[in-house]
C-alpha cells in the first residue's frame, strides 16, 4: 500500500480534500516496528507525529518512585507525539508497542512548517489534533477520578 493509500483511511485526514492530502504525501513516510520497541520515549524530543496504522501499543508513565505506570492503550487510527506537537516539549509519556505495528510518520517541524503555509489545511488538521486531544484528556480525567476514589475507598475503610 502506498503512504497516499494509507493517508486515505486515516481520520486526521477525514477532512481534507484529495488536493489537499496530495500536499501533505510528501512529508508523511510509514515506519514499522515489533512488539516491545519504543515509540516514543518520555522525557526525549519527539520529533516525528505518529498515527497508527496497525497494532497497538501500552502509553507508560513514569512514576515519582521510580517504577512505570501503564496509563492507556493506543491503537489503529490513534496519533502519538500530538502533546509534543502542540508544547514543543519532550515526551511525557513512553509508547511502547504491544504488537507488531505500522504508523504513518511526519516530521513535527516539516508538518509545522507546512501547515502555517497553508492555513486553511492546517485549520483542518488542527482541528482533528484538538479533538484527539480533548478525548485523551477526558479519558485521562476519568482514570484519575476512579484512582482517587478507589485511594478514598480504602482510607475510609480503615485499611490506611
Amino acid at each position: 500500500m502506498s503512504v497516499r493509500e494509507f493517508m486515505d483511511e486515516l481520520s486526521v485526514f477525514s477532512e481534507l480534500t484529495d488536493q489537499e492530502i496530495n500536499l501533505l504525501d510528501p512529508l508523511c513516510h510509514v515506519v514499522e516496528g515489533r512488539s516491545g520497541d519504543c515509540i516514543i520515549y518520555e522525557g526525549e524530543p519527539v520529533e516525528q507525529l505518529y498515527i497508527l496504522i496497525t497494532g497497538e501499543a501500552s502509553v507508560i508513565k513514569d512514576r515519582s518512585d521510580g517504577k512505570q505506570a501503564t496509563i492507556g492503550t493506543v491503537g489503529q487510527d490513534d496519533v502519538l507525539g500530538e502533546m509534543s506537537f502542540f508544547k514543543h516539549t519532550p515526551a511525557t509519556v513512553t509508547i511502547e508497542s504491544k504488537t507488531a505495528y505500522k504508523a504513518l510518520a511526519i516530521d513535527q517541524s516539516q508538518l509545522q512548517r507546512f501547515l502555517e503555509g497553508h492555513p486553511t489545511i492546517g485549520y483542518k488538521v488542527m482541528k482533528k489534533l484538538n479533538r484527539v486531544t480533548s478525548r485523551r484528556l477526558k479519558v485521562m480525567v476519568g482514570f484519575i477520578a476512579d484512582h482517587m476514589s478507589a485511594k478514598e475507598e480504602v482510607y475510609h475503610s480503615g485499611r490506611k
